[in-house]
């Protein structure tokens, strides 16, 4: 969900930005769909991302990205531990977007298995944070 946004959101804010998304897991299995919950989450943002389909994190994707955003402070420990050549460009994305901002709780919860609402809190979350994170990428 977020590489579409974050790709809708720069093609409307920023299209001059050179910025590319890419998304992966952890523990992501290589084909899975999204979830029916996520795709609907998205159409009603004017998005199709039933196309998209799942990936693992693997070396070449970190070697290859400017800047790696986790979703969560476990996720960002275990890609900081995994790939330690890397850990300059790993960030929490929350604290990343934010510049530090005062939220106490900087993880965003993946919401599989989880219902349409917390799926839609999660998409908003993604969606203001995404604003600014294409703000800063502009700063730079």
């Amino acid at each position: 969900m977020a590489q579409a946004l974050f790709q809708k959101a720069k093609q409307e804010l920023s299209p001059e930005l050179v910025y590319h998304s890419d998304s992966a897991g952890i523990a992501a299995f290589k084909g899975d769909a999204p979830t029916e919950e996520a795709i609907l989450c998205m159409a009603k943002r004017g998005l199709d991302i039933s196309c998209y389909r799942s990936k693992p994190v693997d070396k070449k994707l970190l070697v290859d990205s400017f800047l790696v955003l986790t979703m969560t402070s476990s996720q960002k420990s275990y890609l900081l531990y995994k790939y330690p050549p890397d850990s300059k460009k790993i960030h929490l994305f929350r604290d990343y977007c934010q510049n530090n901002n005062d939220i106490t709780n900087m993880d965003i919860e993946d919401p599989f298995g989880k219902s349409f609402s917390f799926y839609e809190e999660v998409c908003d979350k993604l969606e203001e944070n995404i604003y600014k994170l294409i703000k800063r990428l502009r700063e730079e």
